[in-house]
């Protein structure tokens, strides 16, 4: 990606990430859960709010579509991702 990045602490299973995120509001603890749902699929679980993430998808989509599918969660449905809907959750598939 084109944007900085945190120092991350990686877990001995490779399934969780913690970082800070410094900002305005000062220095605050984040992480990262990946937990296997079936062979090659993952549940990703943010420390965050569902809307951050979205928000950072939209801003880097074209950079994301290069590698990665991604579809959103709504109404009960997953659909191909897009701006300005408030999706519940994602899905990112690599191409």
């Amino acid at each position: 990606m084109k944007h900085p990045s945190y120092t991350v602490t990686i877990g001995d299973d490779f399934h969780k990430y913690l970082f800070y995120s410094v900002g305005p509001k000062g220095r605050i603890a984040k992480g990262i859960i990946f937990s296997q749902i079936e062979e090659n699929l993952f549940n990703l679980a943010f420390s965050a709010k569902t809307r951050l993430y979205q928000m950072q998808i939209m801003n880097n989509l074209q950079e994301i579509n290069k590698s990665f599918d991604i579809q959103g969660y709504i109404n009960n449905n997953w659909e191909r991702f897009q701006e300005n809907r408030p999706y519940q959750a994602f899905l990112v598939t690599k191409k």
